[in-house]
């Protein structure tokens, strides 16, 4: 449902805009995030007044921030009529789940050649923590140790560009998967391939961490596309009974 603009100018954070890098990109990553985490809904229209308040920044920056997240995919501009947080399409998706699982499948392969045992070690602590997550049914946290298990296996190549292309593409992800999280419970099965990806990586069996890999990310892409395709089937038969 899209968030209505009085009601979520009184829930935004304030955010602390820092000096560091032109004022527009500022604002946009925090845009960004605020899509990204759920705080701007699919569909929701922007209000530039309350954006520009919370943000203590001009219009100009804040439409400047907008046409940089145009770009990537996350706002859509309309014309006359402002611009709202882009909606999730299921085609998007599959292409980005499609390139997400051979970047996780190639960095857990190599880090079963090159990480240390220091690495290694960090990620079975990931991992025991995500486990005990999933056992006290703590939906957010294991969400965010899954997110985090996952980031650490690809930062462990020690690649920047494969690193910086994860975490974009991952970024578009995860709005979609928290909103399928939120309205499932913790699947037991993708825990178990957690646990087969963390015995293969502390084996060091390149091959097993890489095919588990994809297995893992093909049915969290399943579950996703399933969510959202019953979600656009739903509207379809709405529009042609409205019509």
């Amino acid at each position: 449902m899209p968030m209505n603009p009085a009601s979520s100018a009184q829930s935004l954070r304030t955010v602390p805009i820092l000096e560091t890098e032109p004022l527009h990109m500022q604002v946009a990553r925090h845009l960004r995030e605020m899509i990204i985490d759920g705080s701007l809904r699919p569909w929701a229209p922007i209000d530039e007044k309350s954006l520009c308040e919370q943000f203590g920044t001009s219009r100009t920056p804040l439409r400047e921030a907008l046409k940089v997240l145009a770009s990537e995919g996350l706002i859509e501009l309309l014309p006359r009529r402002g611009a709202v947080v882009a909606g999730i399409s299921v085609k998007d998706l599959r292409e980005k789940f499609a390139i997400v699982r051979v970047l996780e499948a190639h960095a857990a392969s190599t880090i079963c050649e090159t990480a240390s045992p220091t690495q290694i070690q960090a990620l079975e602590a990931i991992h025991r923590q995500l486990l005990a997550a999933h056992k006290k049914r703590n939906d957010k946290l294991y969400f965010e140790l899954n997110e985090k298990f996952h980031r650490e296996v690809v930062a462990a190549t020690g690649s920047k560009t494969l690193t910086d292309l994860h975490l974009f593409l991952v970024g578009h992800l995860r709005r979609a998967r928290f909103t399928v999280l939120s309205a499932h419970t913790m699947a037991p099965e993708f825990v178990e391939d957690h646990q087969r990806i963390m015995r293969a990586i502390a084996a060091r069996k390149a091959d097993v961490a890489g095919k588990e890999f994809i297995k893992h990310q093909i049915a969290v892409e399943r579950e996703t596309i399933a969510y959202f395709e019953s979600g656009e089937a739903g509207r379809a038969r709405a529009k042609r009974a409205s019509g």
